[in-house]
Parts: C-alpha cells; sequence; structure tokens
C-alpha cells in the first residue's frame, strides 16, 4: 500500500497537481516510517529533491513534505 501512495504522489507531481502530491507523498513516508523502509522513504527525499530546484519547489506545500521529511 506504501508503495502505490508513493507511485501516486510521483504521478501527481509529474502532472503538477502539488496539493495531491504532496498529501500523497506525506501519506506514503508516514506508511514508510511505520514499517521501517529506508528504501521508500529514499524515494519520497528524492522526488522532493528533484522537485525543490524547480519553480514547484517554491511552493508552500512543498514545504509541508520538507518539514515531514526533517522530522522523520
Amino acid at each position: 500500500m506504501g508503495t502505490s501512495t508513493i507511485v501516486k504522489a510521483q504521478a501527481y507531481t509529474y502532472v503538477r497537481k502539488t496539493d495531491k502530491s504532496v498529501k500523497y507523498a506525506i501519506s506514503g513516508l508516514e506508511m514508510a516510517q511505520q514499517y521501517q523502509s529506508k528504501r521508500h522513504i529514499s524515494r519520497i527525499q528524492g522526488m522532493y529533491d528533484r522537485l525543490s530546484v524547480t519553480p514547484l519547489g517554491r511552493s508552500a506545500k512543498l514545504k509541508g513534505l520538507h518539514t515531514a521529511l526533517v522530522e522523520k
């Protein structure tokens, strides 16, 4: 279930639906933390890293994802 949530986050990112993308990314991050998957956490981190250097990186929603990643 975590994998599909992370894939949804990535898909919404590609179509620039930042609100839904961040919602799914944070949900996927929470799941990955529960089952302690470093691989899934790193996928979300990678998605954030790629977005942070784009204009979407200035989005307030993306800052929420950054906060969630830092608090992990």
